[in-house]
């Protein structure tokens, strides 16, 4: 018994010490599984508290989302940029995912348009424009409806067309609304309505020119394009189709010699950016510099403008206060104006509004677009001390917006339809609007990009941007979708079994009738002479040989000179050579016309100031002349009794002869005009400096 009490005390050590042991483990383990819960609890209420702020916020958020989106689409507005930037394509993939419409409607873009990286797959186009638009996206619907009135991948459907693009316009898509505004202006697929038109057109005109009130470029540097027009790319090259790389080469050298005009010209475009050049303010100070060294006064306001804005130098009104009256001391105009609104606005001491207005008036006199808008727009908005006069709003007005300012086109064309309510100028309000909207960045951007293209021969993805163009009534556009179209230069898509019906729009025949469409388009717009008379042109040629039958309307016309004489007579009075040649020669042969050689003579005359004409009309004139005189000839020998053979032979040797003047009169040596130097280009000065040189003393 006291030998097993030691054994049993042991053992109830060795017990209490297991079950310490299984109380330690217990609570470890209680612990952790509260802890455990504890996390699992929190993690819970964490992520109800995201659910409920996802609830709460979730409009919001979506709103943010698609704000930052479209944010990062604007910075890489063209498709060609978008598809040299892979990060933003799995952006908008990532997004498009996600059911964003935005995502969704860009990547129909892409895929329409295709690219640097990316070739076009516009059945994939198709599909994703149709996703989106089902989501209510505007783009979408532009797509949609563009891709039903040109027939790709879809049969053509105008009905299909003015569906979409009424949708899109509604939602505020500016190109959608502009190729209904068109539409509604001509009465394709719609009712004719002028009323339709300036509606839909007077919302964006009014945002573009208040985009350019607000950045006070000026007319010089307002954002008008001068488009590449195909025919004269590749068919007639001219100096008209100059590159812009070597416009700055051009200035840039005259700068280096030290022409002022062109350091003016190099400041204000490193002042406000354009032409391939990016905003650099210091550059912009030394050109204008350089100029103001030489006394010029345009350089003086250009460093005013500078210390006015705070670019690139601290921001001093009393600074560029100097600066423009020093340059108003030298008459410059554009000082002038610039001088009166910092004192109208505040920006300068000034006694009384009349000395700004006086300002005013001495620019309007010596031609500044700006003074003319500034003063029109004062007196149409009864500014500050300046009392309502649309009267005077208007002549400053129209004045200014003759001269291509199109801050004063969408004043006049605001003055016409909503202040003197005249019916009648509607039309005049509409081409104004149209002229303003047309300089937007959703019509600029695709025709750029379409110029690009045309230039590097790629003809499919120009088309495709023309195409687009023309359906918002750009008449260059229309112009140069014909031209590739007539010339066959884009590629047919595979004909599958899906693709049938619309591979038939791209064989010859549809091809010709399309684009004769374009140039009936082209040549009915109030457009400049090289527009509608090229177009005017290329119809009459149709109508003379009838390809295929020409559609006139809604009717298939076979040849007819008449008709084509008279597309030939419109073009010819539009200043157009090719028009007046053809004239001539349908005159001179008595073809659809009355036979007139002195008619046929005087449209010879006419065409051949033109260097790309004038080859074909110089045999034509030798020709004319020729007969004349045989007939004249003959018919005084016929008057002296001389028999009809004897006549002719007479009559033939009095035409060898004239042949043979003419060529010696031809031959003869002619001295070489000498331009004055400023007409000079740089090559041509210098060969006549040397020429000069050479020609001194030896000694000298």
């Amino acid at each position: 018994s006291e030998r097993k009490r030691p054994m049993r005390r042991r053992w109830c050590e060795l017990l209490s010490v297991l079950l310490l042991l299984l109380a330690s483990t217990a609570r470890c383990s209680s612990s952790n599984n509260k802890r455990a819960s504890e996390g699992a609890q929190q993690q819970q209420q964490q992520q109800q508290h995201e659910d409920d702020v996802e609830v709460k916020e979730g409009p919001e958020r979506e709103v943010q989302r698609r704000a930052e989106l479209e944010q990062l689409l604007l910075r890489k507005a063209d498709a060609l940029d978008l598809l040299g930037d892979p990060t933003l394509t799995e952006e908008l993939e990532r997004q498009a995912g996600r059911s964003n419409d935005t995502a969704i409607a860009a990547l129909a873009e892409i895929h329409l348009f295709g690219g640097l990286d990316v070739l076009p797959d516009e059945a994939a186009a198709l599909e994703l424009a149709r996703e989106a638009a089902a989501l209510g996206n505007p783009t979408a619907q532009l797509l949609l409806g563009f891709m039903h009135a040109t027939g790709r991948q879809v049969p053509r459907d105008d009905a299909l067309a003015v569906l979409y693009y009424t949708f899109a316009a509604q939602a505020d898509e500016p190109a959608a609304a502009m190729a209904m505004a068109y539409r509604h202006l001509y009465g394709r697929s719609v009712a004719p309505s002028c009323a339709t038109a300036l509606a839909l057109l007077e919302p964006l005109s009014h945002r573009i020119a208040g985009r350019l009130e607000r950045e006070d470029r000026g007319n010089a540097l307002a954002q008008q394009y001068d488009f590449a027009r195909a025919a004269e790319v590749y068919d007639w090259p001219s100096d008209s189709d100059v590159d812009e790389r070597d416009v700055l080469q051009y200035f840039s050298f005259l700068a280096d010699t030290g022409d002022v005009q062109a350091l003016v010209t190099l400041g204000n475009l490193h002042m406000f950016g354009g032409y391939g050049v990016e905003p650099d303010p210091a550059k912009a100070r030394a050109y204008f510099q350089l100029a103001v060294d030489q006394g010029d006064a345009a350089g003086l306001t250009g460093l005013g403008q500078l210390h006015e804005r705070g670019w690139g130098v601290p921001q001093s009104n009393a600074t560029a206060q100097d600066y423009y009256e020093r340059a108003v001391a030298r008459d410059e105009p554009a000082a002038m104006t610039r001088l009166a609104l910092l004192q109208l606005h505040g920006g300068a001491p000034s006694p009384t509004a009349t000395q700004a207005l006086e300002l005013l008036e001495r620019a309007t006199s010596h031609g500044d677009a700006d003074a003319y808008v500034t003063l029109g727009l004062l007196y149409k908005r009864g500014t500050g001390p300046v009392p309502r006069d649309l009267a005077k709003a208007l002549t400053y007005l129209l004045a200014a917006a003759q001269a291509g300012h199109l801050v004063a086109m969408d004043a006049v064309g605001d003055l016409y339809s909503n202040v003197l309510h005249d019916a009648s100028r509607c039309p005049i309000a509409v081409h104004l609007y149209r002229r303003v909207a047309s300089s937007g960045p959703w019509a600029v951007s695709l025709m750029l990009d379409a110029d690009e293209l045309l230039r590097s021969a790629l003809f499919d993805e120009a088309l495709v941007r023309y195409q687009l163009a023309a359906e918002m009534g750009l008449e260059v556009a229309q112009a140069n979708a014909a031209w590739i179209l007539d010339h066959h230069l884009h590629t047919a898509p595979e004909e599958d079994d899906e693709n049938k019906e619309s591979a038939v729009a791209f064989d010859t025949e549809a091809d010709h009738a399309l684009a004769l469409q374009y140039l009936l388009q082209s040549a009915e717009q109030y457009s400049p002479a090289t527009g509608a008379a090229e177009a005017r042109v290329r119809i009459a040629g149709d109508v003379y040989a009838a390809h295929s039958h020409v559609l006139i309307g809604d009717h298939l016309c076979d040849a007819d000179p008449v008709a084509a004489a008279e597309f030939y007579a419109a073009a010819a009075a539009q200043g157009n050579a090719e028009a007046a040649f053809n004239l001539g020669t349908m005159h001179h042969f008595g073809i659809g016309v009355e036979h007139d050689l002195a008619l046929a003579k005087r449209y010879y005359d006419e065409a051949r100031t033109h260097p790309n004409v004038a080859a074909a009309v110089w045999p034509a004139l030798v020709l004319l002349v020729a007969q004349r005189v045989a007939a004249e000839a003959a018919a005084r020998l016929a008057e002296l009794g001389v028999a009809p053979d004897t006549a002719a032979i007479a009559a033939l040797a009095v035409v060898a002869a004239s042949l043979l003047a003419l060529r010696l009169w031809l031959m003869r040596p002619r001295p070489q005009p000498q331009l004055p130097p400023e007409q000079q280009l740089p090559h041509q000065w210098a060969a006549q400096q040397l020429q000069q040189l050479q020609q001194q003393p030896q000694q000298q």
